[in-house]
Order: C-alpha cells, then structure tokens, then sequence
C-alpha cells in the first residue's frame, strides 16, 4: 500500500493539470487504517462519499500486485471467542514445550498467506500435541502481536498426568477444552460462495487473559459474508468443549470478483499492454481495502506495484515499478472512459 501511495501522489498532478472535460469523475483517497480492518479508513471513506451522494462505479486500490491485475481476493471475517477461566489442580509432572511456526515459502507471517497443506502454525500444532496426549493446560504464552499476524513462537505449560506422583499442579480445564478445540476450528467446513484458489484459512494468532477471562481472535479468509453462518459453525464446535463462552465474528466488508471482461480490467489491461507489460488477471491471498467497496456492489481491483514478503521483517517494493506505476495511473482515467464508452455503459 506504501508503494502504491509514492506513485499516485506523482500521478495527481497529471490530474490537477488536466483541464479537459471528462465523463469519468477521478476521486483520490488516502486512508491510514489498512492493517487493523479499514473501519476508520476505506470504510469511512466509503461512508463520508455516500453522505456526500456519491458513489464511486469503480475502486483501484495500490496494493503490492506486482503490475498484475488482481481481480480476486476472500473476505476477512474474525471471529472472537471469549471463555471463562475454570482453574482446577491435578496430580503429575508439570512440564514445558516450544513450537515454532514454520513458513515453507517467504518469511511473511501475516495470516493472508497461510499455507494449511505446506506451512505450521505454532498454535495450531501446541493445540494438536496437547490433544493428542490428552494432557491438561496450564498456561500458554506466545509472541502474539495482532490478529493478521501468526505468532511465531508458542510455549505451553501442561501436566503429564501421573495418579501416583506426589505433586499436584495448577491447570485450566477451559483453556485446555479450548485447545483441544483448535484442530477442529481450524478445519471447520464453512460453505463458501465462491471458489477461491487459496480454499479457506482459519488461524488463531492472539490469547489473552485478563479478570478470570480468555479472549482469543482467529482470523478466517474466505470467499464468504455471512458471519452468522460461521459463529453458528464455531459455536457447535466449541459447546463440545466449553462450558461458558462467547462467540462474536466481524465482517467488514466483501469478497472481490470482478469480472475479466468488466469494464475497468479491460481498460487496466490496455494501459499495462501500452507499457509493453503483459498483466495477467489474478488472484491474491490478502484482503484488500477495495472489499468495502465490493459490498456495495463496486468493480474493484488492485493495481500496484511489484514487491514482497508483506508484512515481513524485510518488506521490499521495486523502484522501477514505482515510476511505471505513475504513468498507469496517469493514463487510467481517460482509458476507463473510453472502454465505458465503447461497452455502451454511458
């Protein structure tokens, strides 16, 4: 999104220089909150034009594409569960254990670009070991940073159950009931509108505890809206292992699906293939801004410039695609006219 925001900045003088009457009106917008769900950012934006009379027919966004069009990406839903703590002692061998999260390709951590098949997720295989030896939990601890991004390392404090030892110890039964419930959460079947090549991710990334109370967020990508259907599904998973909880799930915005033949990627593809580029129309694994848009029935794609390992220790973007990009956008507006114009939309 930095990237993207280098090269549009350059691009608006195009605009403010150009005196030509046009059909298609250009609105640019910067918003701040893009890492924490878009509510005070493209949302308000969306909002403060719809105040205003104006809603906008199409939505590029400057997300990292690599000059590519993006014309899919899953919804982000979160799901917060909230349980009651129920402290319990029982006899054995308190004992301790690390995992790790292993990322097979890249070093991002952020939850969009999980891999279930390839990747491990350190919570999920904490919450696997724990169920599989039938071991209750004492505590848990992790780098837990925020809800899009897999804690890197988890450690466990559990007890090897032992009638016979002379030593007993403090556990959770709640918190042990939901950690045997995390494989099941995280594999849940949730009926999906779409298809989508990344299928659905479900991860747990943030526990907390506080006033006898756990909190825990997992985030879900998927090709879905309905967040009723999904804490309907979390809820009949977890009444099998907790007593007391909650379930509250969150969703901002909406899938993106905009049509190859839709007026605004064939105009982006005439201006990329005026570039001598060659876009192609693809999915991604991330949400997107333009989600917000999506849900008002918005053509949106994302259109930015090449880069990687988001949200990594090492973020990088290409400054030649940063100078290309400027000229894209320049050329853009007047090329999304033309197209309306010929698929006989005005």
């Amino acid at each position: 999104m930095k990237g993207g925001f280098v090269s549009l900045m350059l691009a608006m003088h195009s605009f403010f220089q150009d005196t030509n009457q046009h059909s298609v009106q250009t609105i640019v917008a910067f918003t701040s909150d893009e890492e924490i769900g878009g509510g005070a950012g493209a949302a308000y934006v969306r909002d403060f034009l719809s105040k205003m009379g104006i809603k906008p027919n199409y939505v590029v966004t400057g997300e990292v594409s690599n000059l590519d069009l993006i014309v899919r990406r899953r919804n982000l839903l979160q799901a917060i569960i909230t349980f009651e703590a129920r402290p319990t002692k029982q006899s054995g061998k308190l004992e301790t254990k690390e995992f790790q999260t292993q990322i097979h390709e890249g070093e991002s951590l952020h939850a969009a670009y999980f891999n279930s098949e390839k990747d491990q997720h350190s919570l999920i295989k904490a919450a696997e070991f724990i169920t599989n030896i039938g071991a209750p939990v004492a505590s848990v601890e992790g780098e837990f940073l925020k809800s899009n991004s897999i804690p890197r390392t988890i450690r466990i404090d559990y007890i090897r159950l032992d009638p016979s030892h002379d030593q007993t110890h403090s556990s959770d039964r709640a918190l042990t009931g939901f950690l045997n419930a995390i494989p099941e959460l995280t594999r849940a079947p949730l009926p999906v509108n779409a298809h989508s090549d990344y299928g659905v991710t479900i991860t747990p990334n943030v526990l907390e505890f506080s006033d006898s109370n756990y909190k825990a967020w997992v985030d879900i990508r998927a090709m879905l809206n309905d967040k009723d259907v999904v804490e309907s599904i979390f809820s009949s998973i977890l009444e099998k292992r907790l007593s007391n909880f909650q379930v509250e799930v969150k969703c901002s915005g909406h899938y993106v699906y905009t049509p190859k033949d839709a007026p605004l990627v064939t105009a982006a593809r005439s201006v990329l293939e005026r570039h001598r580029l060659n876009p192609r129309c693809l999915e991604r694994g991330g949400a997107t801004d333009g989600r917000h848009f999506a849900s008002e029935g918005v053509e949106v794609i994302d259109l930015g410039p090449v880069g990687g390992n988001l949200h990594g220790s090492n973020e990088w973007v290409e400054k030649r695609s940063l100078l290309a990009l400027v000229r894209i956008y320049q050329e853009l507006p007047q090329a999304l006219e033309r197209e309306i114009k010929r698929q006989g939309n005005f």
